[in-house]
C-alpha cells in the first residue's frame, strides 16, 4: 500500500502540451513588450520627464496661489484692523494693563488710515469679493471724512448690484443722508424709495423715519409733505400688523405718529 502511494504521489507530473504552449506565448509577449520598450525608450523617457515637470510645476503653482491668498487675506485684515481700532486722544487715560494694539489720536487719522490701507490692498488685489469689500470700506471711510463725491458712486454701484444685500440698508441710509445735505430732501427720499418694498418691516419703518426727517425743520413744500404723508401712513399701517409685535414697534409708532402731527 505504501509503495502504491509513493508511486502515485512521489512522481513528478509532466506538463501538458497546452500548458507548454501557453508558457511559450507568455514568453513571446514579454519579449515583444521588452523590444517595444527598447525601441521607444527615448519617447518613454521624455514622457516620464514631462509628467515629472508637470507634477513639480503643479506643486509650485499651488504653493504660489496659497501664498498669494494668504498675503491677500493679511492685507485685508490690515484694513479691518484700522476699522476696528479705537480713537484715543490722550493715551495717558488708558489703564496700565491696556493691550498694546493699534490706536489713533483722532477720527480723521483713523479713517485716513482705512483709506490708505484699502487703496494699498486694491493696488495688488483689485478683483474678487475682498476687493469689493475693500472698496466699500474705503468709501465709508471717505464718507466719514466728508468726501461723499468720491464715495457715493462706489456705494451706488454696490446698491445697484446688490439691492437686497446685507449691507444695502445701512449704505442706503448713509447715501440718503449725504444726498439730503447736498441736494435736499427730495434726493434723499428718492434714494430711500426702494426701501418701501423691503421684506423687513423694521427697515421699512426706519426708512420712513429717515425720509420724513426734514419735517423737523418745518421747511417742507406741499409736494414733499404729500410724499411724506404716504411714507408715514404706509409705515403706521405696517406696524399695526399682528406680526409686528416686538418692543421696537412702540418706539417706531410713537415717533411716526409724532411726525405726522408736523405735517403742514
Amino acid at each position: 500500500m505504501a509503495a502504491k502511494v509513493k508511486k502515485r504521489y512521489g512522481s513528478r507530473r509532466r506538463p501538458r502540451a497546452s500548458e507548454a504552449a501557453a508558457a511559450t506565448q507568455v514568453e513571446e509577449k514579454l519579449a515583444g513588450l521588452w523590444e517595444w520598450i527598447r525601441r521607444y525608450r527615448y519617447i518613454l523617457s521624455a514622457i516620464v520627464v514631462v509628467l515629472f515637470v508637470v507634477a513639480v510645476a503643479g506643486t509650485l503653482v499651488g504653493r504660489h496661489l496659497r501664498a498669494r491668498e494668504a498675503a491677500r487675506q493679511a492685507a485685508f485684515d490690515a484694513i479691518l484692523e484700522a476699522v476696528r481700532a479705537p480713537v484715543v486722544a490722550d493715551p495717558s487715560t488708558l489703564p496700565p494693563d491696556a493691550p498694546d494694539t493699534l490706536r489713533f489720536p483722532s477720527e480723521e487719522e483713523k479713517y485716513e488710515a482705512v483709506v490708505a490701507r484699502a487703496e494699498s490692498f486694491l493696488a495688488d488685489h483689485d478683483e474678487g469679493v475682498l476687493a469689493e469689500h475693500a472698496r466699500l470700506l474705503a468709501a465709508a471711510a471717505r464718507a466719514h471724512l466728508g468726501q461723499w463725491k468720491e464715495s457715493a458712486p462706489v456705494v451706488q454701484a454696490y446698491l445697484d448690484a446688490h439691492p437686497d444685500g446685507p449691507m444695502a440698508p445701512f449704505l442706503r441710509f448713509e447715501l440718503a443722508a449725504a444726498r439730503a445735505a447736498e441736494q435736499g430732501a427730495a434726493a434723499a427720499a428718492e434714494t430711500l424709495e426702494p426701501m418701501r418694498s423691503s421684506p423687513d418691516w423694521f427697515w421699512r419703518a426706519e426708512a420712513a423715519l429717515r425720509a420724513t426727517a426734514p419735517l423737523a425743520s418745518g421747511k417742507v413744500d406741499a409736494a414733499q409733505a404729500d410724499a411724506m404723508r404716504k411714507w408715514l401712513d404706509a409705515a403706521l399701517e405696517l406696524l399695526t400688523a399682528p406680526s409686528a409685535d416686538l418692543v421696537a414697534v412702540d418706539f417706531l409708532k410713537s415717533e411716526l405718529e409724532r411726525r405726522r402731527t408736523w405735517l403742514p
